[in-house]
């Protein structure tokens, strides 16, 4: 629950005898990331009812059987909490992955796309007073790729991760401004399939591919030498077909597989003009 920070222990010892029922005081009192404080942690059972939970995430945590009315949450903080309660369906929806999860180097190896939860980008830009121009110009996109996220219509991986540092880059400049609504899971991933439809790839699959597609690569430079002037993205059913076909190691990944660069060389598919 902690995360392995290290920790204060007098602020430990006062939220353990706290008579406090609040959560966020609880969690404010320790010292540590509110935001984070509650991921993975054990609250089988817990009441919400008229909790102030904006700002906090609660990602792997045991919310099974909780119970509760009239408490405040943003838009997707329970998704990836383990839970059978009706009380949290609001609060879940498909956007399941965090915008750090399209900025790991792997994802690079990765064909796939991207949409943004409707809204999102509308709120960076007013609670910010950013115009969607200076996100554009920043992220060296169109502003029509732009309006294209904003309304949570799918975009290439390359344009969201585009979108996705503009938007830091932003953030670092206005520090004193809140921006946890955009460290929630703000993104739904999207597999393109042979006839043209898409398919969801929930955070769980998306971090195997992740974790395969690399080795994959450097399988296929060990088998064919020839390649290694070569780059490839796979989609993820390749990559999929791929593990079964070579059996490869994911802990063969080396740092030269994954920093090599991908610019200006050939994919598996040709993305489609955002």
């Amino acid at each position: 629950m902690t995360n392995g920070s290290i920790y204060d222990l007098g602020r430990v010892v006062e939220t353990l005898t706290s008579s406090s029922t609040s959560l966020r005081e609880l969690a404010e009192n320790t010292g540590f990331d509110v935001f984070t404080f509650y991921q993975k942690a054990e609250l089988r059972g817990l009441d919400l009812t008229g909790q102030d939970l904006r700002d906090m995430n609660f990602f792997g945590a045991d919310l099974r059987s909780t119970t509760g009315t009239n408490f405040l949450a943003d838009p997707g903080s329970f998704n990836g909490a383990i839970t059978n309660s009706e009380a949290l369906v609001d609060f879940q929806d498909e956007y399941d992955s965090f915008l750090d999860d399209i900025l790991d180097n792997r994802a690079r190896r990765v064909y796939y796309f991207v949409s943004y939860r409707e809204g999102v980008i509308d709120r960076f830009m007013r609670d910010f007073n950013v115009p969607q121009n200076t996100i554009a110009t920043n992220a060296k996109i169109s502003a029509p790729t732009v309006r294209k996220a904003r309304r949570s219509e799918r975009i290439t991986a390359d344009s969201a991760v585009a979108i996705t540092n503009s938007l830091k880059s932003l953030v670092d400049q206005r520090s004193s401004l809140n921006s946890s609504f955009l460290r929630q899971p703000v993104l739904s991933l999207w597999q393109l399939k042979a006839d043209g439809s898409f398919k969801k790839i929930d955070r769980e699959r998306f971090a195997t591919l992740l974790e395969w597609s690399v080795a994959i690569y450097q399988m296929r430079v060990e088998r064919n030498p020839s390649w290694a002037t070569w780059n490839f993205r796979d989609g993820p059913g390749m990559i999929e077909w791929l593990i079964k076909y070579y059996s490869a190691d994911p802990s063969s990944v080396t740092n030269e597989m994954l920093f090599a660069p991908v610019d200006e060389l050939p994919l598996f598919a040709t993305p489609v003009d955002d």
